[in-house]
Parts: structure tokens; sequence; C-alpha cells
């Protein structure tokens, strides 16, 4: 990863709420500017994985989704932000990801298909992919579906930078087990 990258992620901000939940509120663009002028560099944008999943939302739903990321995208950008997209599960989705490996799966692959649709139209050095969000399975497990989801995402966005995290909440203490 290029010394830049890793400089830019280092100041930045985790921006919940806009494309996370079922009240989005976009952030006001003086704002972001404002914040961009004081030094900020980043924006880790969450969005919410069942908004990107048939099995949990219309068709209508996940194409209003994808507009409003790529719209997103391209004030984030023009902002000056380098930006991370991340893959951000709800309980229906955690659910389905602790009981179920084989169709949580074919759900990431799915949400990683239409999140790479969008991501593609972007600079890959300015949008970045966070694969999931805090997975809540077993470390073990988890090693076997972030290498598969990984392999995936990079089939579809091959010059993007990927964000890899471990379970237990992403803590530091995870990272040793986990490659």
């Amino acid at each position: 990863v290029p010394t830049a990258t890793i400089k830019a992620l280092s100041h930045g901000f985790n921006l919940a709420g806009w494309m996370d939940g079922p009240r989005s509120v976009s952030p006001d663009p003086a704002v972001l500017r404002i914040l961009h002028k004081a030094g900020m560099t980043h924006v880790r944008l969450p969005v919410l994985a069942e908004s990107l999943m048939r099995r949990f939302t219309s068709e209508s739903d996940l194409n209003d989704q994808l507009r409003a990321l790529d719209q997103a995208l391209t004030l984030l950008l023009s902002t000056g932000y380098r930006v991370s997209v991340d893959l951000h599960p709800g309980e229906r989705f955690s659910s389905l990801h602790r009981n179920d490996a084989e169709e949580s799966m074919k759900s990431l692959q799915e949400a990683w298909s239409h999140l790479a649709r969008i991501i593609e139209r972007h600079p890959p050095m300015l949008v970045f992919a966070e694969l999931l969000n805090e997975p809540d399975i077993e470390p073990a497990r988890w090693q076997i579906e972030a290498e598969q989801l990984a392999k995936f995402v990079r089939q579809r966005l091959p010059r993007t930078t990927l964000i890899v995290s471990p379970t237990n909440w992403q803590r530091a203490d995870s990272l040793p087990d986990f490659r």
C-alpha cells in the first residue's frame, strides 16, 4: 500500500448515519469542507449490508442505495477525501452470518458485486473496500471467509486497496492470530 494512502487513512473519521441506518442523514457539505481544511483526509463510510442483499431488501430499495452511494462517493471525493466503503452488518445479516456460513457468504458476495459496480466508477487510489465490519463469528472461520471474500472482491476491484480486519470487534489483541 503506498505511503500516501497510509498517511491519508490515518487522518479521518467515521461517517455513520448516512448510508447505514433507516433514517439516512446526509452530512452538511460545508462541515465536510471545514473538516477537510482542518486536516481530515479520509472518511470511513459504513454501508448497511442488508441494503445490498436481496434477501433483506427490495430491488427498488437496493437500486436507491446504490445511487445514493455513488452520489456520496462523488461528494466526498470532490471535497478532497479518500473514502473507505465499509460493509456494515446489521442484526439480520449478523444472525445469518452466525447461523449459516454458506448462505451468508453468498450474501456477502452479492453485496460486494453491487458495491464493486459503484466503487469501480471512482479512482482506485481514492476509494477503498472494507470487506466486513466486526464479523461476529469464530476467528478461525472468519480467517477462511476473509480470504475467500478478499479473493472474490479482488477479482472485481483489482486495483482497489482492501481493508480486512479480525473478529472480536477489530481489537488489536486479535491481530496476532489474523493473517
